[in-house]
């Protein structure tokens, strides 16, 4: 336990539940940080498994562990750690992921540097179940694009500024488990600007079927009842609508029977978005993305559609000619 609090640069949130596979390996690529100002403030909750033990066995004075009496769940458990956070930067990770090494002088050195920026992520590593780079948004207007339909940061790589949690009183919503990462981060949005860095500097363990995947349906009734709640900054009216374009977009299954129809709703939320503030070239950019998302995902099931499809988007070149052609001929 780190006996001072007042300057402890970084807590960092970890919660776990029944991880004794990957714990270990979780906590020491947090203790081998070459950034070293943190304190590691781990959340028990509940675990019925060897992590506990696992966890007693690691010696270090920079870890603290806070055992809940009885299993509350993600959300109560890291509302509670924010709580608990003494850091003037709050990192959160996550108990089967792998932090690179340099991860924490990275991000502590862009919040020290960019005062005006309330929290910063990265690109991050997938590998398990499934293998591969991350893509994501990393200047802070296209994350405010993106977060009207999808969490645009990894929850795992982030950092954020403690003050602003607490003098506004920020919390995890436990309306939206599965989603509360999302929630957050659009409050927090309100407060300053948000960043991506480009390096890789996690790796993100996906197993064969994730808690998103198992949960689809009640995830995507939960994401529509928070786009319905947050979609007023945009339109007025038939939020519930709006809601369900929003999702379907950010899924990249938003085709009905015309793709005139489809480019006409993409062009109203164009609009609302321009209306709102927000960047075209970042809302341009956001659905060039999208259609490519698209296109691949129509050519699995007609590589006729998905030309037509890829002329009315202004996708159509040589790459995906063939490609599309190759999906015909395999019909």
């Amino acid at each position: 336990m780190i006996e001072s609090s007042e300057n402890i640069k970084v807590t960092v949130l970890l919660p776990v539940y029944n991880a004794e596979k990957y714990i270990a390996e979780a906590v020491n690529s947090v203790l081998n940080q070459t950034f070293e100002d943190f304190e590691l403030l781990i959340l028990n909750d509940g675990s019925t498994d060897k992590s506990v033990e696992i966890l007693n066995s690691i010696k270090d004075e920079r870890i603290s562990i806070i055992n809940n009496p009885k299993n509350l769940g993600l959300i109560a458990t890291l509302n509670k750690g924010l709580e608990q956070a003494k850091g003037k930067y709050i990192a959160r990770m996550d108990a089967d992921d792998v932090c690179y090494p340099n991860r924490f002088e990275e991000q502590v050195k862009f919040l020290d540097e960019n005062e005006e920026y309330v929290i910063v992520g990265s690109n991050f590593l997938k590998f398990g179940f499934e293998n591969g780079e991350s893509n994501l948004w990393n200047e802070d207007e296209q994350i405010r694009v993106a977060v009207f339909f999808e969490s645009p940061m990894a929850h795992p790589t982030t950092m954020f500024r403690r003050d602003v949690i607490s003098a506004n009183a920020l919390t995890y919503d436990k309306r939206y488990l599965h989603l509360e990462d999302w929630a957050l981060w659009f409050k927090i949005l309100q407060f300053g600007k948000a960043k991506n860095l480009e390096n890789i500097l996690l790796k993100y363990r996906l197993e064969d079927q994730n808690i998103t995947t198992i949960n689809h349906h009640s995830v995507t009734e939960r994401a529509t009842s928070f786009l319905v709640d947050h979609l007023s900054h945009l339109y007025k009216d038939d939020l519930k609508n709006w809601a369900d374009i929003h999702w379907a977009i950010a899924k990249g299954k938003f085709i009905q029977d015309s793709i005139n129809e489809l480019m006409s709703v993409r062009k109203d939320v164009k609009n609302a978005m321009v209306n709102y503030g927000l960047s075209i070239t970042s809302i341009d950019d956001f659905f060039k993305q999208k259609n490519e998302q698209m296109f691949y995902g129509i050519s699995n099931s007609s590589g006729l559609k998905a030309l037509k499809f890829a002329r009315k988007t202004g996708q159509l070149n040589l790459k995906t000619l063939i490609y599309g052609l190759k999906k015909c001929i395999r019909k």
